[in-house]
C-alpha cells in the first residue's frame, strides 16, 4: 500500500502499488473461416484494457470498416446481431467456439456496433467478463453480420514491444577520436514469416569516411545488434537466429556534419524479448 498522511500524521489516503494496466489489441482481420460473402471488414480494437473492480472488465475501443450495412440502426432479433465478441477460441483458421467469458451469465449478448452511411463503425464498450488480460491474450474478436452469422476475425495479441539503443559509449576497446552520440529509437518487432526488427536511428559523430556508405571491410559502416550484453567487454557476433546473417549488408552512411539518419528492417529471427539487453554497435568505414 502506498499511505498519504495528514499534517497530523494521520493516515488519510490509500493505494495499490500494481503494474499499469497491460494494453491489447486486435487487428489484421481476416474473413471468418466459414464465411462466403462479399464483406471485407478492416480496422482495429485498440486498445483492450482490463480493471480489475468488483469484476475484471475489457474496456476496447474499435474502428471499423465494411461492417454490415444492414446494422445502420444497430442490432436486429437475431443472435448475435451485428455484435462485436471476443471468442473462446485462438485461431481464425477454424471454429472460434463461444463467446469468452468466465461470469455466470453472458456478457456479450448486448454488445454490438452500428454500422454509418460509410459502413463503418467506430465506438467503445466495457464488459464484465470476469477475465484477466492474460486470459483473453490470443483469442479471437469476432466481427458478426445483422443476421448474426460470422463475418471477420482477428486475434487478440499484445501490440509491438518498443525497445530503444541510447547513451553510446566508446567500444570498450577503441582508442580513436570519434565519439558517436544519438539514439535507436523506435526499435520494433514484427514476427512475419521470420521475426523482423525495424528500426529508426538518428546519429551524430558517425565516421566521416562512411560519407559514400560501406567500403569492402567486413562491417564497414555497420549498425548491428550483437550477442553481447555489455558495453565494457567483447560484444561477441552479429545476434540472429537465422540460417545466414542479415546484418552483413546493415550500414549507415553519413552526411557532411558526420551525421547518420535512416531506418532499416532486418530478419533476424529475434523476438524483442531475445535482444532487449544486447548490444547496438556502431562500426567504422
Amino acid at each position: 500500500t502506498f499511505i498519504i498522511h495528514a499534517f497530523d500524521g494521520s493516515r488519510i489516503a490509500c493505494a495499490i502499488i500494481m503494474q499499469p494496466p497491460q494494453f491489447l489489441e486486435a487487428r489484421g482481420f481476416v474473413p471468418y473461416f466459414s464465411y462466403s460473402g462479399n464483406l471485407q471488414v478492416s480496422g482495429s480494437i485498440d486498445p483492450i484494457t482490463t480493471s480489475h473492480l468488483a469484476v475484471a472488465t475489457q474496456t476496447f475501443t474499435f474502428s471499423l470498416d465494411g461492417v454490415d450495412p444492414a446494422c445502420s440502426s444497430g442490432a436486429g432479433g437475431a443472435a448475435n446481431s451485428c455484435g462485436i465478441h471476443i471468442h473462446a477460441g485462438t485461431s481464425c483458421a477454424e471454429d472460434a467456439l463461444g463467446h469468452y467469458y468466465s461470469t455466470a451469465s453472458d456478457p456479450w449478448s448486448a454488445v454490438a456496433y452500428t454500422a454509418d452511411e460509410a459502413d463503418q463503425a467506430q465506438g467503445t464498450f466495457s464488459v464484465e467478463t470476469g477475465l484477466a488480460a492474460s486470459e483473453i491474450d490470443g483469442h479471437t474478436f469476432i466481427i458478426h453480420a445483422f443476421d448474426g452469422s460470422r463475418i471477420a476475425c482477428a486475434i487478440i495479441m499484445q501490440p509491438p514491444q518498443f525497445l530503444e539503443a541510447r547513451g553510446f559509449v566508446p567500444y570498450f576497446s577503441y582508442s580513436g577520436n570519434l565519439q558517436v552520440s544519438g539514439s535507436i529509437d523506435p526499435i520494433t518487432t514484427s514476427h512475419l514469416a521470420v521475426a523482423t526488427q525495424t528500426f529508426t536511428f538518428s546519429l551524430d559523430g558517425v565516421d566521416p569516411a562512411c560519407s559514400s556508405g560501406a567500403g569492402g571491410a567486413a562491417n564497414s559502416c555497420g549498425i548491428h545488434i550483437h550477442a553481447g550484453t555489455s558495453c565494457a567487454e567483447d560484444a561477441l557476433g552479429h545476434y540472429y537466429s537465422t540460417a545466414s546473417d542479415p546484418w552483413s549488408a546493415v550500414a549507415y552512411t553519413a552526411d557532411e556534419a558526420d551525421q547518420a539518419q535512416g531506418t532499416f528492417s532486418v530478419e533476424t529471427g529475434l523476438a524483442a524479448s531475445e535482444i532487449d539487453g544486447h548490444t547496438f554497435i556502431i562500426h567504422a568505414f
